[in-house]
């Protein structure tokens, strides 16, 4: 109890130590771009009777545009280019995850499905395509702060909290974003942005066109940041690409599965910062 005449003071809430990702992990990361062939299966019956897009649900209905591939070595936040060389004479890259994403024709927003939709029916995965949706959990150390994890079938259809201006809308459609109207929780601290690596990997891809892929990743993103830029958007409609997360075969130290699960789950802090 405080002396009388004295005023209590409250102890300062102790600060979490920033996360950053390990300088020793790497992964690869391949795009390639898919279309849907409109000579199977394009369109599906949407509700009310209206017609909405979505991309085929059988794995022979699309073309993959082979020379359009393009592959990246993410090692410690930062994105380079690997040589042809470099990748042919390593062993068979061993996959962590993958994503097919389309973008909707009637919006920017997307549809998705958690694999290579040309090597898997998407009739045979419950709820076939959907549109991109998030988990909400708490930071650790700081139960004020709430990351939003990108999923294919998370529980939340919107972010935890207000996106940050660095990454939205330029990677995320501004419908994804916390909407305070929709709600009666109080307004949440966002710590940014975690989940999927395939879909944390995509969203940058479809920002620009095909041609400035390359440049722009490897120019853009950071270590748990994206720094925007002004170029020409991405978000073109029925868009297609497939992305492919794997183990670095050249790190067999640093790239591992329980590495990327912890990277997914926010453990070196968030993939996108708030």
């Amino acid at each position: 109890m405080p002396a009388p005449g004295s005023s209590a003071t409250t102890a300062p809430r102790p600060t979490p130590t920033p996360l950053k990702i390990p300088k020793d992990l790497s992964l690869i990361v391949k795009y390639e771009s898919l279309e849907a062939d409109q000579k199977k299966e394009t369109y599906h019956r949407g509700y009310h009777g209206n017609e909405i897009w979505k991309p085929p649900n059988v794995r022979n209905a699309f073309i993959r545009h082979q020379t359009q591939a393009m592959i990246i070595r993410w090692e410690g936040g930062k994105a380079t280019v690997p040589s042809k060389e470099d990748i042919c004479r390593k062993p068979q890259m061993k996959p962590h995850d993958a994503a097919t994403l389309f973008v909707q024709s009637e919006s920017d927003n997307f549809w998705a499905v958690p694999f290579d939709a040309e090597k898997q029916d998407v009739k045979e995965h419950p709820g076939g395509w959907n549109v991109l949706s998030f988990d909400h959990e708490r930071q650790n150390g700081n139960t004020n702060a709430i990351y939003s994890s990108i999923s294919t079938v998370g529980s939340e259809p919107r972010l935890a909290a207000v996106g940050s201006p660095d990454w939205m809308p330029q990677l995320l459609p501004k419908e994804y974003d916390y909407n305070p109207a929709r709600t009666d929780d109080e307004p949440a601290v966002s710590a940014g942005l975690i989940g999927s690596l395939s879909l944390l990997f995509a969203l940058p891809a479809f920002s620009v066109p095909p041609e400035q892929l390359p440049e722009v990743l490897t120019g853009h993103l950071r270590p748990n940041k994206w720094h925007r830029h002004i170029r020409k958007p991405g978000r073109t409609s029925e868009r297609g690409m497939v992305v492919t997360v794997y183990y670095d075969p050249r790190n067999e130290q640093g790239s591992h599965k329980v590495h990327l699960d912890e990277l997914e789950k926010g453990f070196f802090g968030p993939f996108y910062q708030p």
